[in-house]
């Protein structure tokens, strides 16, 4: 167990997050405990430095726990611990305590928690974190509530502290609308969902914490029915049509006012370039000066784009810098996942969303449904069906968990039909590291980009 927990260091955007020592036990660090605040919400409180120290020394030999210091360049200004680390059930409590004063209220807590959920993950498969906050600190339960922890009822009503749980790879779920506004998805034989249904999928997402919506200006009345459902303090992502690879700035500002006026905001957390090729032309730098200049006016919060093939993202990284990229990727579909750009886009804190994860539902099919077109692939879809029951997984959750449960992926995209199947897709059994189960080498774009299919109808 000690050995597989050996973490000594990482980075976030601006801290260092270091394995804490003896050393670090200083007269500043024990005054952190002398503070009000943290007196009103931290419950151990050392008597002089020697007892901190030995409270350092005594965590640091716990062989379930992970115990770090937080650091701005080499001033030492919180401590971020995971304890009761269970690497069978993927699980693991936290407490972080921000101890100077001048560094609170300035994200620390967002940033730090957030990349440290990923480094336990990618490390150690670790994806589901529990916590305790004192009831009375709301602005911590408000800042954890924010992050996709959900709140977990105690029957003791004299309980101080609230608990609250997050399942990493559950809070990837970005809703697809667009069987909102169209018959969308190759496997849709079901009429438009109604806005009956589509109140009951927001609702049961926000019951679970599911806070992301993607949506487009091409999908039909998508933004309208959305608007409607009052959309305030969720994530909302929308692509804008495609400009022709032309630059009329009162256009695509209009755009993007009717956008936010169907969906009822202010500000979107991502707008998207639908057509890459919109970038690749000669106005390409002026549509995207004129995004961040939205960006700025905090009418955009991330400005993104959708690619189809590595050339493209090839091309485009190159001349922009985007916060958020959205790829293709499916248990077929590999090619962005073995990509030295993505890997490197990660690493420049570019938001990665994986879409198309069931090929317009074309993985979930059952065989004998497959158009014939898809005849030459067949083997293939005999071998989904085959390790999906060697797995004892239904294709819905093969399919999830391979693109969900890979530490490249910032979001998954995922599209659904009425609000029974949308559930399935909240309750799935959650794998860690399925992603390395590589069965598949897939490479034809005539397969892999819906847009090439030839079916007839």
């Amino acid at each position: 167990m000690s050995e597989k927990l050996y973490l000594t260091k990482y980075k976030s955007l601006r801290f260092t997050i270091k394995r804490i020592s003896p050393s670090m036990v200083n007269k500043s660090y024990f005054d952190w405990f002398n503070d009000r605040t943290t007196k009103k919400y931290i419950e151990f409180s050392p008597k002089n430095i020697n007892d901190l120290k030995k409270n350092v020394i005594f965590n640091l030999k716990k062989k379930d726990v992970l115990f770090f210091g937080i650091f701005f360049q080499k001033k030492h200004i919180g401590n971020i611990k995971f304890e009761k680390i269970n690497l069978n059930t993927s699980s693991a409590y936290f407490g972080i305590l921000i101890g100077e004063k001048k560094w609170r209220q300035k994200g620390i807590a967002r940033e730090v928690l957030g990349k440290s959920m990923d480094v336990l993950y990618e490390k150690f498969g670790i994806f589901k974190f529990f916590l305790g906050v004192n009831k009375e600190n709301k602005d911590a339960i408000k800042l954890y509530s924010n992050l996709g922890f959900m709140k977990i009822k105690s029957k003791k009503k004299d309980v101080i502290n609230q608990k609250m749980f997050k399942n990493l790879l559950k809070s990837k779920i970005v809703i697809g609308t667009a069987q909102f506004g169209s018959q969308y998805g190759i496997n849709n034989n079901q009429k438009k969902i109604s806005n009956l249904e589509i109140k009951k999928i927001k609702n049961y997402a926000l019951k679970n914490n599911i806070n992301s919506f993607e949506t487009a200006q091409s999908y039909g009345n998508a933004e309208s029915r959305l608007g409607i459902l009052n959309m305030k303090n969720l994530s909302v992502i929308t692509k804008i049509k495609g400009l022709n690879q032309e630059y009329d700035q009162m256009k695509i500002y209009a755009l993007i006012k009717d956008s936010l006026k169907k969906l009822k905001l202010k500000q979107v957390f991502g707008l998207m370039i639908h057509d890459a090729k919109d970038l690749q032309g000669s106005n390409g730098l002026k549509i995207f000066h004129f995004l961040k200049t939205l960006k700025k006016k905090k009418i955009i919060k991330n400005i993104g784009v959708a690619v189809y093939d590595l050339d493209e993202l090839s091309k485009l990284t190159k001349k922009f810098k985007f916060d958020i990229i959205s790829i293709p990727c499916s248990i077929f579909d590999r090619r962005f996942l073995k990509s030295k750009i993505v890997v490197k886009l990660k690493k420049l804190n570019t938001k990665i969303y994986a879409r198309s994860i069931f090929l317009q539902g074309l993985l979930l099919m059952k065989h004998k449904n497959i158009p014939n077109y898809f005849y030459k692939w067949n083997n293939h879809f005999l071998k989904l069906d085959k390790l999906s029951n060697q797995e004892k997984m239904s294709k819905l959750e093969f399919c999830i968990n391979f693109v969900i449960s890979n530490p490249l992926i910032d979001k998954v995209i995922i599209g659904c039909d009425n609000i029974i199947q949308f559930k399935q897709i909240v309750n799935i059994n959650f794998k860690k590291n399925f992603y390395l189960k590589n069965h598949f080498k897939i490479n034809d774009k005539k397969l892999l980009n819906p847009s090439k299919w030839q079916i007839r109808n």
